[in-house]
């Protein structure tokens, strides 16, 4: 996970019992989400591990050795039919993912943990960025290590 930035994009419809398509780096991925009365998406422990890249240990939300505990009121978590869900949105607040829903509600855009970024910004280092020249070289920015490097990107959007 070290070096890698993720940002799932979820698309899903908006009935009581809906599929997520989560669309990553690592490639897509199809969970169920279920909607409550109180708009509230809930999801089990597989998919809220693949959507914020951490792991559901007792302590709580953890990547490697460090966890985020729980939330304290419990409103977060549920057992229904035997199975325990999630609330989304509110563990992606409490590990501070940052979340960006289209107005519609239709679309949403789930950005790493704090924890997570953090451990990126305590190494000091760039994520690896593997390109490829027009004659179809490959360069690595970790090869440029101990040199001065200037990245340009352009985005349309």
């Amino acid at each position: 996970m070290q070096g890698v930035i993720l940002t799932a994009l979820l698309v899903f419809s908006l009935i009581p019992d809906a599929t997520l398509t989560v669309l990553s780096p690592s490639g897509a991925r199809v969970v169920d989400v279920v909607r409550d009365e109180a708009e509230r998406s809930w999801v089990d422990g597989r998919a809220l591990s693949a959507l914020t890249g951490l792991a559901i240990k007792p302590e709580g939300l953890c990547s490697q050795d460090a966890c985020v505990p729980w939330p304290r009121d419990g409103v977060a978590q549920r057992t229904r039919e035997g199975k325990d869900e999630y609330d989304l949105i509110a563990l992606l607040d409490h590990v501070g993912a940052p979340l960006v829903r289209a107005e519609k509600g239709d679309v949403w855009s789930i950005g790493e943990p704090t924890l997570v970024r953090a451990a990126l910004l305590e190494d000091g280092r760039a994520p690896e960025v593997i390109l490829r020249d027009r004659k179809d070289s490959t360069w690595k920015l970790s090869e440029q290590r101990g040199k001065k490097v200037l990245l340009v990107t352009w985005a349309s959007w």
